[in-house]
């Protein structure tokens, strides 16, 4: 009579998957980047005349500027997520 017992290999990491350390490192990453970027450009097309055939047409630039203390608040969030996501006794 054969008996054969299987031997349980221990787990040293609770939740392989950890989507709140994703997130926050996510959301730190947005934050450095708006950091280092303080603002975006764009340009934009006005239609200036429309005469039968002929058209003509301007080019409007727009500035979208945020402050960097902005970029740090964000990147200050995901590290309280990145934190809120650790368990107690958990490996990182």
């Amino acid at each position: 009579m054969d008996i054969c017992f299987r031997q349980q290999k221990s787990k040293t990491y609770t939740n392989t998957y950890k989507p709140m350390r994703t997130a926050g490192i996510v959301i730190l990453i947005i934050g450095l980047l708006i950091t280092i970027y303080s603002g975006v450009t764009f340009v934009t097309k006005k239609k200036v005349l429309d005469v039968g055939s002929v058209q003509i047409t301007k080019d409007e630039r727009h500035n979208f500027n945020w402050s960097p203390y902005a970029g740090v608040g964000v990147m200050v969030v995901g590290a309280v997520i990145i934190l809120a996501g650790r368990k107690k006794g958990s490996v990182v």
